[in-house]
């Protein structure tokens, strides 16, 4: 690391944190900063040789103006920092500047001032800092003092020249060496400048090309997953399928088998009911299981369609009801139907509906014993369709849960999975089922209470259902 790239980094906090973003105004702010430092540190190094340039009070005049000067330069900073503004601070140091060579010109000797090369860099300074406008304003501004000077010299009209005439010599070296330095340290804070601004816009490629390859191996790791999770509902979907076959031979054979006990004479066969009854019920339950994975594995690879048809909503209510009746007594709970008045008919997927609607009432009644469970519904006039709400007085679910209830193979307490069966997919079906009719299910409850389940149904199923997005099961 190069000293001017430490001098950069020490006056980098001297700039606004507002003006460091953009790389060439960061650039300029520095060149701004360091320019003013370095500009009122060569001054205050002449004013002991302004000192030298007359006798008596008078040599006080050069180097209260050069002190002066290398004060209000230091000011540039604080300016900068205030207004946040390169323009401002930029003239504010070029005027420092002119005023200060102007006052040299007119007081010594005029056209044959010691710092008349001076001025030659103040166009050059005010462009790199405040613009090409701020250049050309204070071009001409030295072109004109310039001809100024020449104009009065030509005439006759001198100011007080406060060399002494055995110093001229010695204060043209003074004024040429002082020149140069000012030019070479605009150039070299310049060039400093520069190339810090080319290494950070360097850092920040390198930066970006991380980025997008490490942007690029997150995009190819999702495609990768999804393509996994499709081949994963592909293949659910395919054995699930499998699997019903034989199961569905199962249970007909099983009820065949039933049915010939429950009509023979013989004592021993009729024995064998229960466990024939058991073996039905078995049957009966992983066919249900297995039927949800396959609902699930077709939304989650597109290929569960709706069949819209138009039917009489308060009907399949009541026999959604009529439906779970007996499963309410076996939990000795009480289920009401509420129906608030008529309700319209609807043109959407029937079996979906009943599907979510037996769903979701069985499991407030399986998670309710001696209690009440109440499916209500109510017409909906803005947007047209239905409310419908399933409330109960079972155990309840936490509020941090909530959204937990709804996602694939998830349940609220997997500890108690064996005394209320289930797999932790019929709430998910059922969200996933009623997003393709333009409907959703939302959940409000408190432990120890009960909850409530509410279903907004539109009237018509808005534009052609299937689920295009694949949405995340747990493994």
């Amino acid at each position: 690391m190069s000293i001017f790239s430490v001098i950069l980094k020490r006056l980098e906090p001297r700039v606004p944190a507002a003006l460091l973003g953009d790389p060439d105004t960061r650039q300029r702010s520095l060149l701004a900063i360091g320019c003013a430092y370095s500009f009122a540190a060569v001054s205050l190094s002449l004013v002991p040789f302004m000192g030298s340039t007359a006798e008596g009070l008078l040599r006080l005049i050069p180097m209260v103006n050069t002190a002066a000067s290398a004060a209000l330069l230091l000011l540039t900073g604080p300016l900068l920092r205030r207004t946040r503004s390169l323009r401002v601070a930029g003239n504010w140091m070029t005027g420092l500047l002119f005023a200060g060579l102007t006052f040299a010109l007119f007081s010594g000797g005029m056209v044959s001032a010691p710092f008349w090369g001076a001025m030659i860099v103040l166009p050059l300074l005010a462009t790199v800092l405040a613009g090409r406008g701020s250049g050309v304003a204070w071009g001409v501004a030295v072109c004109a003092t310039y001809m100024l000077v020449y104009a009065l010299d030509r005439s006759g009209v001198t100011p007080t020249d406060l060399t002494p005439p055995g110093m001229r010599d010695q204060m043209t070296v003074l004024g040429a060496v002082a020149s140069t330095v000012v030019v070479t340290i605009v150039v070299i804070l310049a060039d400093a400048t520069h190339r810090d601004a080319i290494q950070k816009m360097q850092r920040t490629h390198d930066q970006l090309e991380d980025a997008i390859v490490e942007r690029e191996r997150a995009q190819l790791q999702a495609h990768e997953a999804v393509a996994a999770n499709a081949a994963k509902s592909a293949f659910l979907a395919t054995m699930s399928h499998e699997l019903r076959t034989p199961l569905n031979a199962i249970i007909g054979y099983t009820e065949l088998l039933i049915d010939d006990a429950a009509g023979s004479p013989d004592a021993a066969r009729r024995e064998e009911l229960e466990d024939l009854r058991r073996i039905r019920g078995a049957g009966e339950h992983l066919l249900n299981l297995i039927s949800d994975v396959l609902d699930i594995s077709r939304i989650e690879a597109s290929r569960m369609d709706m069949s819209p048809e138009t039917f009489d909503l308060g009907a399949l209510l009541e026999e959604v009801v009529a439906l779970l009746e007996p499963l309410a007594e076996k939990r000795h709970n009480q289920l009401r139907a509420r129906i608030a008045g008529a309700l319209p008919r609807v043109h959407l997927d029937r079996a979906r509906v009943r599907q979510v609607l037996v769903n979701v009432v069985g499991n407030a009644l399986k998670f309710t014993e001696r209690g009440e469970v109440v499916l209500s519904a109510r017409r909906r006039a803005e947007p047209p369709g239905v409310t419908i709400e399933i409330t109960d007085t079972g155990i309840g679910i936490p509020a941090d849960k909530l959204e937990q209830i709804f996602q694939p193979f998830t349940q609220v307490d997997p500890s108690r999975t064996r005394e209320y069966e289930g797999t932790g997919l019929g709430l998910a079906i059922c969200r996933r089922l009623l997003e393709m009719m333009s409907g959703t299910i939302t959940a409000r409850s408190r432990v120890g209470e009960g909850s409530a389940f509410t279903i907004e149904l539109p009237t018509a199923i808005a534009a052609p259902a299937v689920l295009t997005t694949p949405t995340r099961a747990a493994s």
